[in-house]
Order: C-alpha cells, then sequence, then structure tokens
C-alpha cells in the first residue's frame, strides 16, 4: 500500500471576500445621480486592474446644474456654499478595481452659468451702511455673492430702511470703495451687479423744512428707467436734474427709452415707484407724469407667441398674450377655407388692452366652410352660434360647422331608338350614398334595348344624375299564330318569312325569324333558322293537284340560313284529268293529325328535281309530287317512329326519301306517283307525351333495360329457390311462417314486375328510336329513378330470402 500526499492549491484574494482573483469578473457601472443618459463601460475586468474613467455622457435634468466628476458615493447637487466630495474621479483617470464598482455623476451648482461650479467661485459681500445723520433698519449685510450678481439676487434680499435723524432726510444710495470714496450713485441698490466685495451708503441731507426732500436739492430730483425681465431699454434711462413737479415730455432732451423684448416677449406696462409710492402704480406714458420726487420707471415685458393675423396665428403681433383669447373653428363633413385658429384681443372701455375686455371678430378671422362632396351647402349651420364680423369675444371659444347630406335629382327617361319619350319620366329625390333600385316600366309594343336595364341600380355618388333606358319597337314575335304579338324580342333583331301559294292556301302566311350572331346574341346582322312550327302546311284548291306542289326558289327548311326579309311561294299544277277520291273510312273526321301542336311528320317523294338558284344562292332541290287528291303539304315537320298503320301524306320539303317498304293501292285511272316509288299512306300516329324533343336518349333505353332485367332475375331467382325448398325434406317449419314468406315474395315479385311495366310503357311514351339520338332528355331522371328502385327491391328480395333460408336451416 502506497503512501499519498495531497498538497495545498493556493490562490490570491486581494480584495478578501474568499473568492479566488482569478474567478471573478469585475465590471463598471456608471450611474447618472439625478441626470439622464447613458454611459456603458462593456469591459469585464479582474481585481487590481488598471481601470480608465469614461467621459460624462449624463445632463441633469436641472438648469445652472454642472458636472464635476464622479464619487463612489451617490451626493447631491452641491450647492453655492458647498464643498466638494473628498474622492472625487475625474475622466479619463485611472484606478485600481477590486470589485465591482459604481462611479456616481457629481453634480454641483452653476448660477452664473460660467461653468464653474458656484462653490470654487469666489464669494462676494454686499454691505449696506449708513452715512452720517441716519441709521438703516434691517438686514445690511449679504454674503456669498458671485461676480455678476445683482444685489437682490441672494435669497431673502429686502433693501434696508433708510432712517434719517431728526432736521436730515435720506438723499440717495451710492457705491462707495473701502475707504468711503463714492464710485458710483444708484436710484436702485438691489439692481446693482457686483464685480467684488460692495458697500452701499446711504447718505443723508439736510432737510431744515421737513418736506422730505433734501434743501441742496429741493427742484432737482432723479428719474430713472429701469428693466423688469425679459427685455431690454434703447435710449436714455436716467435723468438726474429734474425739477420737482416737472412733466418729463418739458425736460430738455428728454426722450422716453424704447421697450425692446426678449425672443416671445413684448412691451406690456410702465410701473412708476417713488419713495413715497414703493408698490408702484401703471402709467400708459412716462411722459405725461409730473416728478415730484425721486421716481423709476419699470418697463414690464410678457409673452407674446401669438397674434391676431388669421394667417399666421403663432406670430407675436406686439400684443402681449394675456389680453388675447383663442378662437377656433372645425367642420363636419366639409372643409374649411381661411384660417382653423385665430385670438381675438381684449380691450376695456378706454380701449386699451384688458384681460376682463371685450373683442371682436373680423371677417378675415371667419373662415368659409365648403360642403364636401355628397353635402348639401346650403345645409350649413354653426355651432353654438354663426360666426360674425363684429361678434363680441369674451373668453376661448371654438366654432363647429356641420353639412347635412344632399339630396340629389334621380330623372330616368324611357325613350325609343329615336329619342322619343315612351313613358313618363320617372323623377325622385335620393340622399348621397344611397342606393336605388328602379324597375323600368312596362310600355306595349315596346321592349327594352338592354335586359339588364329592368331594373336600374346604383348609388347617388354624383350630383343630379340622369339616365336614359331605350326601349325598341316588338310588335312581332315568333308564334306563327299570332306573328303581330311581340315575344320579348326587339323587332329590329327580326326578319319577316312570307308564305304565299298558288292555286293553294297556306296554313299561315307569315312568320319572323330572330337574328343572332355566332354566341347567341341578337344581332341585326346575323343569321336564323327556320323553326319546325314555322313552316305551315300548303293546300291544293280544288281542281289543282296536291302532289304537283313546288316550292319556286327556294323551299322551306329548318336548316335553312336566313338572314333578311324572304318569302317562300308554293305553286299547285292543275289536274290532268278528274280526280278519284279515296273514300275514307270515316266520312266526319278529316285526316289529319290527332294533335294538332304536333303534327305528323311527312311522307316525302324520293328524286326532287332541282329549281336554279336565286338571289346569288345555292341550288335548292324542289320534290316531284305524286298525282292523287288534294292532301296537306307540310314544309318540314319533325320525324316520328315508323309504324304499320298509314296517315295522311306531305311532301318532304327537306328533299329527303322516306319509306317503310309498304305500298298504297292506286286505281288504274288515277295519276301514278311522279317517281315512280310507291305511297306509304299511314294512319295517325299516337303522339308523344307533352315535352318530348325531336330525338331520343339511349340513357333512357338503358336504364328500361336494367329494370326488365332485374324484374326478371328476381322472378327466375325466387322460382329456383322455392322448388329447392320444396324438394329438400329435411326442412319443416309451421305453416304460419310458411304463409308470411309467400306473401312477402309475392309482393316483391309483383312490386318488380309493376316496376318493369312502368318502365316499359313510360319509355315508348316518350322515346322515339327512329329519331336522332342524343344521351339524356328531359325523362332521364325518371327512367333513372325507376331503375334504382327496381335495384333496391331486388337487393331486398334476394336479402330476405336468404335469411328466411338461414333460418330454416338452424331450425
Amino acid at each position: 500500500m502506497e503512501t499519498t500526499t495531497l498538497y495545498a492549491v493556493w490562490a490570491m484574494d486581494e480584495n478578501g471576500n474568499h473568492i479566488p482573483d482569478y474567478q471573478e469578473s469585475l465590471s463598471m457601472n456608471y450611474d447618472a445621480n439625478g441626470g439622464s443618459g447613458s454611459v456603458i463601460d462593456e469591459m469585464a475586468y479582474h481585481v487590481k486592474d488598471q481601470v480608465l474613467v469614461k467621459d460624462n455622457a449624463f445632463t441633469h435634468l436641472k438648469e445652472n446644474v454642472i458636472f464635476i466628476g464622479w464619487s463612489k458615493q451617490p451626493l447631491t447637487v452641491i450647492p453655492t456654499d458647498g464643498k466638494a466630495p473628498q474622492e472625487m474621479l475625474q475622466p479619463k483617470d485611472y484606478f485600481t478595481i477590486m470589485e465591482t464598482t459604481t462611479l456616481y455623476a457629481v453634480w454641483a451648482m452653476d448660477e452664473n452659468g460660467n461653468h464653474i461650479p458656484d462653490y470654487q467661485e469666489e464669494r462676494f459681500t454686499v454691505t449696506f451702511i449708513a452715512g452720517e445723520h441716519g441709521k438703516l433698519l434691517g438686514t445690511t449685510t449679504y454674503k456669498n455673492y458671485l461676480v455678476k450678481s445683482a444685489i437682490h439676487d441672494v435669497q431673502h434680499y429686502k433693501e434696508p430702511t433708510p432712517v434719517a435723524e431728526d432736521g436730515y432726510v435720506f438723499d440717495k444710495w451710492v457705491i462707495v470703495d473701502k475707504d468711503g470714496y463714492a464710485l458710483l450713485e444708484v436710484a436702485e441698490p438691489g439692481a446693482y451687479v457686483i464685480h467684488g466685495d460692495t458697500i452701499v451708503k446711504a447718505v443723508f441731507a439736510k432737510d431744515d423744512n421737513h418736506d422730505g426732500i433734501p434743501d441742496e436739492r429741493e427742484e432737482k430730483l432723479r428719474v430713472n428707467f429701469v428693466v423688469a425681465e425679459h427685455g431690454a431699454l434703447e435710449g436714455t434711462t436716467q435723468y438726474n436734474e429734474v425739477l420737482a413737479n416737472t412733466k418729463l415730455k418739458n425736460v430738455i432732451d428728454y426722450q422716453t427709452p424704447k421697450p425692446k423684448g426678449a425672443a416671445g416677449y413684448t412691451f406690456d406696462k410702465w410701473i412708476v415707484k417713488t419713495v413715497s409710492n414703493k408698490e408702484g402704480i401703471e402709467i400708459k406714458d412716462p411722459s405725461e407724469y409730473t416728478i415730484t420726487e425721486n421716481t423709476v420707471f419699470y418697463a414690464y415685458f410678457a409673452k407674446d407667441e401669438h397674434g391676431t393675423d388669421p394667417i399666421h396665428p403663432d406670430h407675436g403681433d406686439g400684443i402681449p398674450d394675456k389680453y388675447q383669447v383663442e378662437v377656433n373653428y372645425e367642420v363636419k363633413n366639409g372643409t374649411l377655407v381661411g384660417t382653423r385658429k385665430t385670438y381675438v384681443t381684449l380691450y376695456d372701455e378706454n380701449n386699451e388692452p384688458s384681460q376682463t375686455g371685450n373683442g371682436q371678430l373680423t371677417a378675415l378671422q371667419i373662415p368659409l366652410a365648403i360642403a364636401d362632396k355628397g353635402y348639401d351647402q346650403s345645409s350649413l349651420q354653426w355651432y353654438p352660434v354663426w360666426p360674425e364680423a363684429g361678434m363680441k369675444i369674451k373668453e376661448k371659444m371654438t366654432f363647429k360647422a356641420k353639412f347635412e347630406t344632399a339630396d340629389y335629382q334621380l330623372i330616368i327617361r324611357y325613350v325609343d331608338e329615336d329619342g322619343n319619350r315612351v313613358a313618363e319620366d320617372y323623377q325622385t329625390k335620393i340622399a348621397y350614398l344611397n342606393r336605388y333600385e328602379i324597375t323600368s316600366p312596362h310600355v306595349d309594343t315596346y321592349v327594352l334595348e338592354n335586359e339588364n336595364d329592368y331594373i336600374i341600380t346604383g348609388s347617388m355618388d354624383a350630383e343630379d344624375k340622369e339616365i336614359v333606358v331605350h326601349y325598341t319597337k316588338d310588335i312581332h314575335g315568333t308564334d306563327p299564330k299570332h306573328p303581330d304579338k311581340g315575344d320579348g324580342i326587339p323587332d329590329k333583331y327580326q326578319v319577316a318569312v312570307h308564305y304565299e301559294a298558288e292555286h293553294g292556301t297556306v296554313a299561315f302566311d307569315r312568320v319572323y325569324v330572330t337574328l343572332r350572331d355566332e354566341e347567341g346574341n341578337y344581332t341585326i346582322h346575323g343569321s336564323g333558322k327556320l323553326r319546325v312550327d314555322q313552316i305551315p302546311t300548303a293546300t291544293a284548291d280544288e281542281g289543282y293537284e296536291q302532289e304537283s306542289a313546288s316550292w319556286v326558289n327556294k323551299k322551306p327548311t329548318i336548316d335553312m340560313i336566313i338572314t333578311k326579309d324572304t318569302t317562300f311561294k308554293v305553286v299547285f299544277q292543275a289536274s290532268k284529268e278528274p280526280e278519284k277520291p279515296v273514300t275514307p273510312s270515316d266520312p266526319e273526321k278529316p285526316d289529319t293529325p290527332q294533335n294538332p301542336e304536333e303534327p305528323d311528320a311527312p311522307v316525302t317523294p324520293d328524286k326532287p328535281d332541282t329549281i336554279p338558284p336565286t338571289n346569288g344562292g345555292n341550288t335548292v332541290d324542289a320534290p316531284q309530287l305524286p298525282e292523287t287528291t288534294n292532301r296537306p303539304i307540310v314544309a318540314e315537320q319533325p320525324r316520328m317512329p315508323s309504324v304499320s298503320d298509314t296517315r295522311p301524306f306531305a311532301p318532304n320539303i327537306m328533299g329527303n326519301t322516306q319509306s317503310n317498304g309498304e305500298s298504297e293501292h292506286v286505281d288504274e285511272n288515277e295519276t301514278p306517283l311522279t317517281n315512280g316509288d310507291v305511297e306509304v299512306i299511314k294512319e295517325n300516329v299516337t303522339p308523344k307525351a307533352k315535352g318530348t324533343e325531336a330525338n331520343w336518349a339511349i340513357m333512357n333505353f338503358i336504364c328500361m333495360i336494367i329494370t326488365v332485367l332485374l324484374a326478371i332475375l328476381l322472378l327466375l331467382s325466387k322460382s329456383k329457390n322455392e322448388e329447392k325448398l320444396e324438394n329438400d325434406k329435411t326442412y319443416s317449419y309451421d305453416e304460419q311462417e310458411d304463409y308470411q314468406e309467400e306473401k312477402r315474395s309475392l309482393f316483391i315479385r309483383s312490386l318488380a314486375l309493376l316496376l318493369a311495366i312502368i318502365s316499359i310503357i313510360v319509355f315508348f311514351l316518350t322515346e322515339d328510336m327512329s329519331l336522332p339520338m342524343v344521351i339524356i332528355d328531359n325523362w332521364t331522371i325518371y327512367m333513372l329513378c325507376f331503375a334504382i328502385v327496381q335495384l333496391i327491391v331486388f337487393i331486398l328480395g334476394r336479402r330476405w330470402k336468404e335469411v328466411e333460408q338461414e333460418e330454416k336451416q338452424k331450425a
């Protein structure tokens, strides 16, 4: 076993705080000690480091206080008669730091502002002494004066009172040297500025007549002009030989000194003080004052930072602010042109500025109030009263102007294309920025040029507003039954299509077609197409062959482009031999479609002739019609599904060939068809449900097939399951359960069958598969519902059956 020796480790602890010096990090802090600002030392120090004292960057909050150094103890401001601290550091000094240290700024008074601490400056004493034949009452010695201080600057100063012996009177104050020699006579010793120790001597003079006036100068008096504060006097300020009872203006070479205020101040008044009236009285003009004793005129100044000029109200005008009151102007919903603030000077009855007097507004001190946009200028109101020129003002006032919202005139004019009035103008008044919503009136035989003008909306964001709503003629329409009845579409966007028949008649002689551009908008230079119901049926007169009908130049079709007024003419040829009419089965009923609104599709002859075009158009085929009895001819009708029954013949104006292979028997004497083909005469086809279009939907057919197939699968599935249950002798259950199962099964089968039948009926009543095919139509939603319900019935039927079988197997 080895012997171990541990050695003690020692470290310096210069500051004796039991912390090794190398582990300590010291900092320097600077305290403003009543001042403001920032002095920062970011250095980290160690014990016994040398610290360079920072410059002062603090400022004291009080005036006449200066920085004199740094101290480790917080000290109050050193007064004039104070002493400097014993230990004080100056900027740029070095000292050894032993711990984290705070240096406090040391401040001292500097009343005379010479940047030397008052306590360091030499102090002077002012002594009042009495001359022969008198004495002084009161304090006669004042100490601690700084150079260039006035005698009355000392705290609690009060001029001692001279008291003369009997037969003498106080004469004057004089400044004397230490030997008693007079240096300067002063009328007001308190205002004297000292430059060293000063002796003020009260001089007494003989006054045998006891009138308070020294006998030696009975008729000669002194007059002084002095400044109280905040200003100066220009000119002579002292007159030493003024005779008693003399007005100053009569003194030779007399001129009243001109008071001149410091920045922001102006002359206020003269206060005259005498030996007999030390409180003084206010006078207007010193030159009019009669001197009866030694007199001092004090010039007083007051603040002058405002003026009555409305353009520059914050510029002094030579009248003390204390005699002026502020007048302000405010406005709501408008603008003030001119001043928003001005000042009015108050005068007393003698027209002298007075704090208790009255003032008057001038016209230039009243601004012009102008209403903002949307507010009524005539609604101007001033509160509490209207400001007027000459109005008396006694105190600070604020006038407030207010404008009310303006009501503007809204006029809506209803005119046609030529500017002619079609309805009475609409006139109303609406407040600014309020919204309006006005419905345009209905005008017979007119329609709005712009559909958006039906309801006129907007906001009154301007002054009087006028809106013009344009109407256009609408006396025609596209309804072939009522062509002279407006249809809501301006007539200028429609062209007329006329129908004429030679040796025959047409169902109607005129229709109108609406012209549109490529985007479907109404336009004068657009194009349109005839609808099926706008192509009339043409019928030959007696003695003319129905099948001989031919259209001159053009034949009307639903694919024909219409761009202008157009006339179509059909011509019938005379019969070549007597007609052999076909005896109808029911002579009382005309051979016409059962539904007049949806005429049967015409049967058209094949191989029409070609008619030369007119008006630069394309070649148009004209049908060659068979010679038969007079049957109505339809220009263009919707195609209907082919059926085996016969129906009246009508030529296909579109030139299409239609045949289902059936033929009509023609007697030998009857004129055969022009192209040699067999004409099919069909019975009236049952019209489709209302709303059915000229096409059929493949989706409806698919839904019908799904509905039927689900019904068949359900029926077949039920039958097989029932056979299996009947053959399986292992299952037994009571008769009541059998009865319930049979009832439910019968209900499911019946419902599925019913849905299949309804789906088939609806499909064949609403769809014609000979027409063009589309994906969906108006009936698709119903067919889809049938299929969905059938699917639900199928699922329920299968589920119930399987559940019953499982229960029976468990039993």
